[in-house]
Formats: C-alpha cells, structure tokens, sequence
C-alpha cells in the first residue's frame, strides 16, 4: 500500500499529529525525568498522566503512518535559492568581464 501516494492533506495531518503528539509528550516525559511519581500521581479528568503519555504514544504512531515513506515518494520540492543562485552564475559568466 506505500506504492499508493497519499494526498497533501493526509501528509500535513500527519505531521501536525506528529508535532503536537511528540512535543506533549516530551513534555510529560521531562516531568517524569524529574520525579517519576507525577506521572502517576497527577490526575487531568478520570486519569492519570502516565495515561495520556499511552495515548500520545498512540497518536504519535497514528501520525507517524500517515507520512509518505521518502524511499518510495521521494520529496520533489526544489530549492528555489539554489536554483536562482545557479541562474545568476552562468548569467555572471556571460556578462563579468575579467581581464588578464
């Protein structure tokens, strides 16, 4: 099924998923690394945050399937400043004269 390219929409949603997923939960992560009881301890709504570091984690994942592989899709995007920079040096070339 990666032969299959995806639509732009699917690719941004999955890497908002991705962003927001990965950096919340670096956030509790971090919590964590500074005293492990919160995870556990700490209630937002009926559960605890070692729960919401799960579903991150399930989100992440979602987010991270929904990426194109760049082995199969490799990104076409160009860089429009290496291109004009190009342009310019063989526009230099024809119009800078050095002389000897």
């Amino acid at each position: 099924l990666k032969l299959f390219t995806q639509s732009a929409a699917m690719a941004s949603l999955g890497r908002a998923l991705v962003f927001v997923s990965g950096s919340l939960g670096a956030v509790l992560v971090s919590f964590a690394a500074v005293n492990d009881s919160i995870l556990l301890h700490v209630k937002i709504g009926q559960w605890n945050l070692l729960w919401y570091v799960g579903i991150l984690g399930v989100i992440y994942s979602v987010g991270k399937g929904m990426l194109p592989d760049v082995n199969v899709h490799p990104s076409y995007a160009h860089n429009i400043f290496k291109e004009i920079d190009n342009a310019l040096i063989k526009v230099s070339t024809s119009t800078h004269h050095f002389p000897d």
